[in-house]
């Protein structure tokens, strides 16, 4: 295993893209980005040091269906998938809670989207910072409405406040 740093904005996986490592953050936060017709992203679901990117992995394919990138910096594990696969068997008890992470991953992909499809931009907005503090136990990170609006799926004047 590799520690390697996070920084703001980088890209850890395009759409359909070979997954060649599994990261598991140890601060900052990960999201996934659902990728619109139009081009413009929004953030389905997000990992902090809770989790793991790379987790088709653990369901035998070795493709990601969305964008991952960093929108808190911080810093992670990174292992190659291969040395994973060995360290990691079917059946093996880390294994078995990996794939209970993956339950509690798609639990949030889905209240992420009723949430996507329900409230009204204000509310989305608190979901999204309340999410975000959790993972990086910090009152204050840095964010420009920019990327709010992009993790929303909303124009920027959406999420600015006069």
């Amino acid at each position: 295993m590799q520690a390697i740093p996070l920084p703001l904005k980088q890209r850890i996986y395009e759409v359909n893209e070979p997954i060649e490592h599994v990261y598991f953050p140890n601060s900052g936060v990960i999201s996934f980005l659902g990728v619109l017709g139009n081009g413009g992203t929004v953030e389905v679901a997000s990992v902090g040091n809770e989790g793991m990117i790379g987790t088709p992995i653990l369901l035998g394919t070795d493709r990601i269906p969305a964008e991952t990138m960093v929108q808190v910096a911080g810093d992670s594990w990174r292992m190659k998938v291969d040395v994973f696969k060995r360290e990691v068997p079917p059946g093996s008890p880390f294994h078995n809670l990996l794939l209970r992470y993956v339950q509690a991953l798609m639990n949030q992909l889905i209240l992420t989207v009723i949430c996507n499809t329900l409230h009204p931009v204000e509310a989305r907005c608190c979901r999204w910072l309340l999410q975000v503090q959790d993972r990086v136990g910090l009152d204050e990170f840095i964010l420009t409405q920019e990327f709010l609006s992009q993790m929303l799926g909303v124009r920027r004047a959406s999420v600015r406040q006069d």
